[in-house]
């Protein structure tokens, strides 16, 4: 960190390989966020922010906000609370400013086929459709996630860079303030399928494990704060869209032609 004034912290192992070794992921996300902090308290960094999940209050379908209270249950989010723990410890040991920045679901398509992001629900309903013509949903579809665009969400964490903030240490839920149930993302992916006509000879069949039901929008994931800080709201719809679009076209130069592990979509805990 020599010769640096902010650290924006955005690495981390993902849910899935916390799950499958917690020695490692303990490792990456909690000894490894605790070294480039002291790094950065060492070398005079002015501002360290720090990307962790709302996860961290647990499974929910109560509105929170940054004052609520923390209930982490997987490896993953527990991972995430305990580096938060530590840069705040070092804030209030040093001269140090910290944000954290909770991220809900972001969706958007990797950098490169390589990337190991496809067990994300977006990415890998959008590759069994793209490879099998169908994809098959096999989590309670009325289970809600607050999806946020990647491509807003890094230039909302580029907006903190610029916009003063008058804390020592801050919290933001990074998320739309709407909470939607997964059979409102299949059926957008599915409307973006047709529009595409990827996959318009064969269909694209959609398999359920209950029978659809009408659907609310509702508020779980409270972002006031951030509507706030950055005087403007930040994401849209129509970045969502545009990002499953960009997933789509990926996904068919990437996959096409290809069959995906026989596998079903399960929902985790990684923000994607």
């Amino acid at each position: 960190c020599r010769e640096i004034d902010i650290v924006v912290h955005l690495a981390a192992s993902n849910a899935q390989l916390c799950e499958r070794d917690p020695v490692l992921g303990f490792q990456s996300n909690v000894i490894g966020t605790r070294h480039l902090i002291d790094s950065a308290v060492l070398h005079s960094v002015e501002q360290f922010v720090f990307a962790s999940t709302v996860h961290v209050y647990g499974e929910t379908d109560k509105e929170v906000n940054e004052d609520s209270k923390c209930h982490p249950i997987t490896n993953y989010s527990q991972f995430k609370r305990r580096a938060e723990e530590s840069l705040e410890k070092s804030v209030r040991e040093s001269d140090l400013t910290g944000i954290v920045l909770r991220l809900s679901n972001a969706i958007g398509h990797p950098v490169s086929k390589q990337v190991d992001c496809w067990h994300l629900i977006t990415n890998d309903l959008v590759r069994q459709a793209i490879c099998n013509g169908s994809f098959n949903l096999n989590s309670n579809s009325l289970v809600r996630r607050d999806f946020i665009p990647i491509r807003e969400t890094c230039q909302v964490i580029m907006r903190f860079l610029e916009v003063s903030n008058r804390e020592s240490f801050s919290v933001f839920n990074l998320s739309s303030g709407l909470s939607r149930p997964l059979h409102w993302l299949v059926d957008l992916i599915s409307e973006r399928l047709k529009h595409h006509e990827r996959t318009r000879d064969r269909g694209v069949n959609l398999q359920w494990n209950e029978s659809r039901r009408q659907y609310k929008n509702q508020k779980i994931f409270c972002n006031e704060k951030l509507l706030s800080h950055l005087k403007v709201d930040p994401f849209s719809t129509d970045g969502i869209v545009t990002e499953v679009d960009e997933l789509i076209e990926k996904t068919y130069v990437w996959f096409g032609g290809e069959t995906p592990n026989p596998r079903v979509s399960q929902w985790g805990n990684d923000d994607g």
